[in-house]
């Protein structure tokens, strides 16, 4: 698969793809025993789309932040600022 394909394969709209077309993750899984190599190519042949694909019955499409940030840390941060909403935005007073 050349890089090309892939970037063409990672515009799919989850949305709007033919759920029939996607492979389900499990489906792709290699033995352990074999080469990281061997791995990685049969992969790819068995998955199709590498970023949409289905975990049992659901869609799932996956993509990558240029921020340079690791989910743990976009997660971390995320839940950060909600708590700050959460603060700032003081709760409704009910009228007696």
């Amino acid at each position: 698969m050349t890089i090309e394909e892939l970037e063409i394969l990672q515009t799919t709209d989850i949305e709007n793809v033919d759920k029939k077309t996607l492979i389900d993750i499990k489906k792709a899984i290699t033995q352990n025993f074999r080469p990281t190599k061997d791995q990685i190519t049969e992969f790819f042949e068995t998955i199709g789309n590498p970023y949409c694909f289905l975990v049992e019955r659901t869609p799932v499409k996956i993509s990558f932040s240029r921020t340079g940030k690791t989910l743990d840390e976009a997660v971390a941060e995320h839940l950060t600022n909600q708590k700050k909403r959460m603060i700032l935005v003081p709760p409704e007073r009910k009228a007696i």
